[in-house]
């Protein structure tokens, strides 16, 4: 992830969700 930035969530069957979040978000 090269922009903004990235929160990993683990997913019950075993694969890893990259959402990608906006610079300006803040959360």
């Amino acid at each position: 992830s090269r922009n903004g930035r990235a929160v990993y969530f683990d997913d019950p069957n075993g694969h890893v969700m990259e959402i990608m979040t906006t610079p300006h978000t803040d959360h």
